[in-house]
């Protein structure tokens, strides 16, 4: 591989780490601190209207011979086989927001993480696909970084300590000191 092929792939991943991490908080923020509500329809629509506008464009800059707009005919005359993927897509991404209402951003991270490694994990199952040792490891090592820097996030919540009472009842018991 190339150092440009790389110098790419770097980009594109840098690029998306720093999409998912801004598109996570501004909800996290909006949602938790400024009380803000909001259809969850309304923000996948406009993210998905922005990635396909920044796909148009560097389509445009990419294919200058056969133009932009047969370019994008041809896509979609050929895209019929991803529309259940697309769908999956979209309740992965109505999911997302019910998730980040329900629990914390540290757990949140660490699930995200885990979608990488089932995905590899599922296409080595279903697809009779290999990865290298070094990729494996390289999961694991994002899995484990991310568990590391969450931990903290997740110890520092504090969950009620119960009990279960003579009567056999849960009891909720005071914060230890």
């Amino acid at each position: 591989m190339t150092s440009n092929a790389t110098s790419i792939r770097v980009a594109v991943l840098v690029i998306l780490c720093f999409q998912t991490s801004v598109f996570t908080l501004s909800v996290r923020y909006s949602r938790g601190i400024l009380k803000e509500t909001y259809s969850n329809y309304e923000v996948l629509l406009v993210g998905e209207v922005i990635k396909i506008l920044f796909s148009a464009y560097m389509i445009d800059g990419l294919e200058k011979k056969t133009g932009l707009l047969r370019h994008l005919l041809f896509v979609i005359s050929k895209s019929h086989k991803m529309v259940v993927l697309a769908m999956i897509y979209g309740l992965m991404n109505i999911l997302y927001f019910v998730s980040l209402r329900n629990i914390g951003a540290g757990l949140f991270a660490i699930l995200s993480q885990c979608k990488i490694l089932t995905t590899a994990l599922f296409s080595v199952i279903l697809l009779s696909r290999s990865y290298s040792t070094t990729r494996w490891a390289t999961l694991v090592a994002l899995l484990v970084g991310v568990v590391l820097f969450s931990e903290p996030i997740i110890s520092s919540q504090k969950q009620p300590h119960h009990v279960i009472g003579p009567d056999r009842q849960l009891k909720q018991t005071p914060e230890p000191v």
